[in-house]
């Protein structure tokens, strides 16, 4: 994920990185370029946020207390209708939308999981 932020003219703002390893399995890195540190890390927990939001949603493995997500999904196939979050519906849709092309009709592999979209 690319982030651009752009207030000030180059010559006032300053070089700022921050990183965090609790999202997608992966270390995640933001660097930015602001006026205050305070402004970076705003955007930059900004950025963190929604981050660990998709992750929380996509996960296929770990249940997270409120969320309606792919491992609830992966539970009740077969069994129950899961009413999901319309992040996780799009991302099917596109999923079911873009790779018929390649042969993978409308079953495909997220994250390790293997989903079937009717």
């Amino acid at each position: 994920m690319i982030a651009v932020f752009r207030a000030l003219p180059a010559a006032q703002r300053k070089r700022y990185q921050d990183q965090f390893t609790d999202v997608f399995d992966t270390a995640s890195m933001v660097i930015g370029h602001e006026g205050k540190e305070a402004d970076f890390q705003r955007r930059s927990q900004l950025l963190h946020d929604t981050l660990l939001h998709y992750h929380e949603l996509f996960d296929v493995y770990t249940a997270y207390p409120g969320v309606e997500n792919l491992k609830k999904v992966n539970e009740e196939a077969g069994k129950a209708p899961v009413k999901v979050d319309k992040e996780i519906m799009a991302l099917l849709q596109f999923g079911k939308e873009n790779l018929s092309g390649y042969g993978w009709k409308s079953q495909y592999c997220l994250r390790g999981g293997s989903f079937f979209v009717a």
